[in-house]
């Protein structure tokens, strides 16, 4: 085959020569992904240690941690806490008054158990006993007496016996009873 070349001399290339240049590009490409390797190996090894100092801080932390979460753990508390006074405070009904009232109105043979607040939901828990088996009429005649009483009454939308349930303690018969009321949205 024939082969004709223009450039001169010079600046002709031998076949050697181009054997030559490969190994050289081939060289230069090998030494660049060692050095590329060792720059990404580096870089590892010292991102595992800074990872293991991390790790040792944060595992020195863990107290300071407990302490922190029971600290949020009681803030809630105490927040939750604070709404409920909230309520009581902002509804403006005098309570010692309203118990005062139920006092009042209380006729014998009636005693509380239980008097509970939530919200805007009131929960009278009572008992009753009578000699002469008129335990649901002396409820009924309480519940009357808090509904007509003017100044009990003014705060509540109404006030209703949610649940009687009777038992025998001692010989006598009683009867457990629920009154339920809510407050008026102001």
């Amino acid at each position: 085959m024939i082969e004709i070349n223009l450039l001169p001399r010079q600046m002709r290339i031998k076949r050697d020569d181009k054997l030559g240049l490969i190994l050289f590009i081939a060289s230069a490409a090998l030494v660049i992904l060692v050095m590329l390797n060792v720059c990404v190996v580096s870089l590892t090894a010292v991102k595992e240690f800074q990872l293991g100092r991390l790790k040792k801080k944060w595992d020195g932390l863990a107290k300071q941690r407990e302490k922190v979460n029971q600290a949020l753990k009681l803030s809630s508390n105490l927040s939750q806490d604070a709404k409920v006074i909230q309520q009581l405070l902002g509804s403006k009904v005098s309570w010692s008054f309203k118990m005062s009232r139920l006092s009042q109105l209380l006729p014998a043979g009636i005693w509380f158990n239980q008097f509970s607040f939530k919200g805007t939901s009131l929960a009278l828990l009572g008992s009753v006993i009578s000699l002469k088996k008129e335990e649901m009429a002396l409820i009924n005649s309480f519940l009357n007496n808090l509904k007509q009483d003017k100044l009990f009454f003014a705060d509540f939308d109404n006030i209703e016996l949610t649940s009687v349930q009777r038992r025998v303690f001692g010989g006598y018969e009683i009867s457990d009873f629920v009154l339920s009321g809510r407050l008026k949205s102001k």
